[in-house]
């Protein structure tokens, strides 16, 4: 049975409970095609979500990042490994430093299993829009999450459709360009994320091990632990009068 509570923002409608099939388990086995404009239409919803409601100008301060960090997950920064990881962590946080940006509605969880595909399209549920909050936090939220999918089933031998490149191009096809000055922002963003799910899984007792297995490899080709640096996949990027680009920036 289904619950029907809906809630209507300029054209958008989000519902708590929605008869159709859950985006994470949908895109899993989807051919590339399918999974392609699932991860657009995602885009599309959450584009429509951050200009659904009225915006106003905030700061945030990325400085002290890392201490906030400490002190949210205290009992799990033990250790030399927890330290490195903090200190990279850091060297980007202050690289970035203090941002002002436009406030927007945000979802605050907006990950594929939050997201319906109906026949009519994406339909999103589980929305907290009890604050406004920096746009790029509900994109970093999902495109962390699809990566993270993506290498916990290769942990069962299981393979995905695509690429995580090709997931990202199409994510951004609905979502649109980012501003230049945005691209290392969304990448400091996605790496607070990730690390902060690696803290999490300390604090757990019995974590499932894919899901310890699929962070750590993130961590490491974000270049926030071990010896491994990569390129990040693309992102497209507004150029003023100039349609976007893609940008495949290496990490610092």
């Amino acid at each position: 049975m289904s619950a029907r509570r809906s809630r209507r923002r300029s054209g958008w409608t989000a519902m708590a409970w929605v008869d159709a099939p859950r985006v994470d388990t949908l895109v899993r086995d989807a051919s590339e095609g399918q999974r392609t404009a699932s991860l657009r239409q995602a885009g599309e919803w959450l584009a429509r979500l951050h200009a659904a409601g009225p915006c106003r100008r905030m700061d945030r301060d990325f400085r002290n990042l890392c201490g906030r960090l400490r002190t949210r997950f205290a009992f799990s920064v033990r250790g030399v490994e927890a330290e490195a990881l903090l200190k990279a962590l850091d060297r980007r946080a202050r690289e970035i430093g203090r941002v002002a940006r436009t406030g927007v509605p945000l979802h605050w969880d907006f990950k594929p299993r939050n997201l319906f595909a109906t026949p009519s399209g994406i339909v999103g549920f589980d929305l907290g829009l009890t604050k406004p909050g920096l746009a790029l936090h509900d994109a970093a939220s999902f495109l962390t999450a699809i990566e993270l999918d993506r290498y916990e089933t290769e942990v069962f031998s299981a393979r995905q459709s695509g690429t995580i490149e090709g997931d990202r191009r199409a994510f951004f096809a609905g979502y649109g360009a980012l501003e230049a000055c945005d691209v290392p922002l969304l990448d400091m963003i996605e790496d607070q994320l990730l690390v902060a799910r690696w803290l999490r899984h300390r604090a757990i007792a019995m974590p499932p091990a894919e899901r310890v297995a699929a962070t750590a490899r993130v961590l490491a080709i974000r270049g926030l632990s071990g010896n491994a640096v990569m390129t990040r996949p693309g992102r497209p990027v507004r150029r003023r009068f100039l349609p976007a680009r893609w940008s495949d920036g290496a990490c610092p």
